[in-house]
């Protein structure tokens, strides 16, 4: 029989970018087509991982040898499998109208970003997978991580509201004591330094940034001896802190007098490989392209003022990985 509340809401896939008025989820839009394409790519890598996670492993293990030795063994197809496995369990869930959906998927471009997902389709996969919708809707995690990377400055205030519970008076008077806390959160404590003492300030960056090391030492911490002073505390999840130190970059464009070099040099660290692993290995990417550009805000808004200062480049001569 044919459900009619779906009946009602079939919709065609549109472009990403474009969202659709009359969808019922309470997603949020984001402003940048960049970061919606990213946002449907991560949504259907999580559910091919889930789905098809076999199929998923022997494409990256071909992949490897293609790129490594030139081999020229096919790669599976990801979007067949992922269509064959839904046409095994769909006569069984899902109402007819979401089983004509799912029998459309092969002609979808979500690998590439290009078709923002239905609602229903979306719905499709969360009866299915349970938890899929999250990536979509927040991010990966179910944290706010669409909005934080979007730059909207809400999310962002109420992310930080949420995680460091602030007074109005710290809001105002101390939002560098945020900041810095958030560095502790991310740095272990041998290697910590002050707000005021970061390098990058006064000339280029070429130490091994302490993120790094505090990340590699967490990673491998069985194979060091036992110093706790090299390993992180758990005051946050790594992921919250990553999540509010981009949400106070964002946050600290709109404050005179913020540090905003300082968490330049605190989303570099954590962009050698730390997002990545914590995160997504592509929202670590788009992330470094977002620190680039707000780099580049920087020196004008400096030039104009008169100040003599690094640029961007002579800030991280070596480049931007570790």
């Amino acid at each position: 029989m044919t459900n009619k509340k779906f009946a009602m809401n079939i919709e065609n896939e549109h472009p990403a970018g474009r969202h659709n008025a009359s969808r019922r989820r309470s997603t949020p839009a984001v402003k940048s087509k960049e970061l919606q394409a990213l946002r449907v790519q991560t949504w259907y890598r999580h559910v091919l991982e889930r789905a098809v996670g076999r199929e998923v492993g022997r494409y990256a293990d071909i992949a490897a040898r293609r790129d490594t030795f030139g081999t020229e063994e096919r790669l599976p197809g990801l979007n067949t499998a992922l269509q064959k496995w839904l046409n095994s369990l769909t006569q069984h869930n899902l109402s007819e109208e979401q089983v004509e959906a799912v029998q459309r998927l092969g002609r979808r471009h979500y690998d590439l970003g290009e078709t923002t997902p239905t609602e229903i389709t979306l719905t499709v996969f969360e009866t299915l997978l349970p938890g899929s919708a999250a990536v979509y809707d927040l991010g990966p995690g179910e944290l706010p991580v669409w909005r934080v990377l979007d730059g909207d400055m809400t999310a962002c205030q109420e992310f930080v509201q949420e995680m460091l519970n602030p007074t109005k008076e710290r809001w105002e008077d101390d939002f560098a004591g945020l900041v810095q806390e958030v560095m502790d959160s991310l740095i272990a404590p041998a290697y910590r330094v002050k707000l005021d003492d970061i390098p990058i300030l006064t000339g280029p960056q070429r130490d091994v940034h302490p993120v790094w090391l505090t990340h590699i030492n967490n990673r491998y911490a069985v194979t060091f001896a036992e110093d706790e002073a090299d390993k992180l505390p758990e005051a946050f999840t790594l992921d919250d802190s990553i999540l509010l130190a981009i949400a106070l970059a964002n946050l600290a464009t709109e404050k005179d007098g913020s540090p905003q070099l300082q968490l330049e040099w605190l989303l570099v660290g954590l962009c050698w490989g730390v997002i990545a692993e914590q995160i997504d290995e592509h929202v670590q990417e788009y992330v470094l392209r977002s620190v680039q550009k707000r780099g580049k805000v920087i020196d004008a808004a400096l030039k104009r003022m008169g100040l003599k200062m690094p640029t961007f480049e002579e800030r991280w001569p070596a480049g931007l990985a570790p």
